[in-house]
């Protein structure tokens, strides 16, 4: 009896996951859509054509440095949309900055824009809810990257953990990309997640980020990148699509937009600009960028169902070789053992390389410290110089100090300069598994 019961228990949840199946939409039913083009003209559009007439062939870059200025790049962009807006984000957070960069968006889209956001499932799990109500809108649309059949809510979550260990072959398979693409104009790529913690507001801790603001050519050939994923098989709309829900006055979404109208309380303890105040701010911006050749490297999309799908790694090694410097940061660091070789060889040529990576105390995630400790000896003794970062030596830019970790400031960068000439601003970690991730970075020589 005591065995029947408790396999009865462990079928619960994969009869409940063929019902819940069906909680998202269909991918076979989902329409392909591309990036709109630029209009005509907008004040952003004739603000980009009017620099990037003086430099053909190139693209404008202004970087992102602090969690303040990040956060205003996003919130301004979306103020400023007039027909477009892809974003594509790994972890997207329900919290202050999440909720208000979310409203600004919904904003956008009461104005006429299209929205289509894509997110990677592996921490939504407990948003479906919300996420299929903003894809009511009749200008929203939302798909989750490789989801799991369920969410994380109540029994689903049993169902989902086990899924997790029983499917983990296509299940391991992660988008990593970091896209905040406005009216193919301008965009926003690099290392940052939507999240407190990645903007200087949380709590208790936050990440030393780094991202970039891009105008010109570059923003078109995202467009690109963003539609191979959107179109993936991967990608799942959270809604059928066709379904009869889509209406500003469906219920549900007439409680979101109330939702959102509370929560401006948000916006009285954030660093955030009045959207009338946004076109002036990114004018500065895109007035101080540097214009230079571009380079844009993105993994397939296909890796979760092709294992010879070309992967971020592949590409990575199109970039020139060192010949003075290479200076690398990067928040995760297992080197493999072509790359201990390449610092080898260029320690050899003269090649001067330096490592920044998060040290233990700075890691939040002790595994990939675990497999990084293992080879710091290989790299130190192949001639590299390797730099811990030091948490306690760098306070964290919270608003609010609470918390017996509230001075942590985290390393969450990825970002390396090949002989003070080429510059590569991205998702991509050196590590085994983000080789195998989608990732979205740029590179540009200056």
């Amino acid at each position: 009896m005591l065995v029947s019961m408790l396999l009865a228990l462990l079928m619960a949840p994969f009869v409940l996951s063929g019902c819940a199946a069906h909680a998202l939409g269909s991918r076979q039913n989902a329409p392909v859509s591309t990036a709109l083009p630029a209009p005509e003209t907008s004040p952003l559009v004739n603000l980009v054509q009017a620099k990037a007439k003086f430099y053909p062939n190139e693209s404008g870059f202004y970087p992102l440095i602090d969690g303040e200025t990040a956060l205003r790049a996003r919130t301004a962009l979306a103020d400023t949309a007039v027909r477009s807006l892809d974003v594509q984000y790994y972890i997207w957070r329900n919290d202050q900055t999440g909720r208000l960069i979310l409203s600004r968006i919904l904003d956008a889209a009461e104005r006429g824009v299209r929205v289509r956001i894509l997110i990677d499932d592996i921490h939504k799990g407990e948003d479906r809810s919300l996420l299929k109500a903003l894809d009511r809108h009749p200008l929203v649309e939302i798909r989750l990257f490789n989801p799991a059949s369920t969410g994380s809510q109540g029994l689903g979550m049993i169902t989902r953990g086990m899924e997790m260990v029983l499917d983990y072959g296509r299940l391991t398979h992660r988008m990593h990309n970091k896209l905040y693409l406005v009216d193919s104009s301008l965009l926003i790529v690099g290392g940052r997640n939507i999240g407190n913690e990645y903007f200087d507001l949380n709590d208790e801790k936050n990440f030393r980020d780094l991202d970039v603001l891009v105008a010109g050519p570059a923003a078109k050939r995202f467009g690109k990148v963003f539609d191979t994923y959107w179109n993936a098989e991967a990608s799942v709309p959270v809604n059928e699509p066709g379904e009869n829900l889509k209406g500003r006055d469906s219920l549900d979404w007439a409680a979101l937009r109330k939702q959102f109208d509370a929560a401006a309380e948000d916006q009285m303890v954030l660093p955030v600009l009045e959207p009338e105040k946004s076109y002036p701010w990114l004018v500065t911006r895109v007035n101080r960028m540097i214009w230079a050749p571009y380079r844009i490297l993105a993994a397939s999309p296909d890796i979760v169902h092709d294992d010879e799908a070309e992967t971020f790694g592949d590409q990575l090694l199109k970039l020139p070789e060192p010949e003075t410097e290479l200076l690398l940061e990067t928040a995760y660091f297992i080197p493999s053992r072509a790359l201990v070789r390449k610092f080898r060889e260029w320690r050899k040529k003269g090649v001067k390389t330096r490592i920044l990576t998060n040290s233990m105390r700075s890691n939040d995630v002790l595994a990939a410290h675990a497999g990084y400790a293992k080879h710091r000896e290989d790299v130190l003794t192949a001639g590299a110089d390797l730099y811990e970062w030091r948490s306690d030596n760098q306070p964290a830019k919270s608003k609010h100090k609470k918390g017996v970790l509230a001075s942590r400031a985290n390393l969450h960068t990825k970002a390396y300069v090949i002989d003070r000439e080429y510059s590569f601003v991205g998702s991509y970690n050196l590590d085994p598994r983000s080789s195998k991730a989608g990732s979205s970075p740029t590179c540009s020589s200056a």
